[in-house]
């Protein structure tokens, strides 16, 4: 369960890969700038953690939306972070 006011209107959410990059990508409005602004610094820290910088923002904003994250990419499934996810491929 999320943190209050990072929920995004429901109890458990699965954020999914193209969520965050089109937000990002149509400057939406339902990625606020205090959830830009995290998610940015968050994914600055993770630039050990995968080799593509768009994953680490898809990672960065699962963390800081207490979100799981439903993947096939191995380098995210073995990250040995706090990130919660499930592999997508079972």
């Amino acid at each position: 369960r999320g943190a209050p006011g990072r929920t995004l209107g429901c109890p458990a959410v699965i954020l999914l890969d193209t969520h965050v990059l089109l937000w990002l990508d149509r400057d939406d409005a339902q990625l606020g700038h205090q959830a830009r602004k995290s998610i940015a610094l968050q994914a600055v820290e993770l630039d050990a953690f995968h080799a593509d910088p768009a994953d680490r923002f898809i990672a960065a904003s699962a963390i800081w939306h207490r979100a799981t994250l439903l993947t096939a990419d191995q380098a995210i499934l073995n990250w040995p972070g706090s990130l919660q996810r499930l592999d997508g491929r079972h």
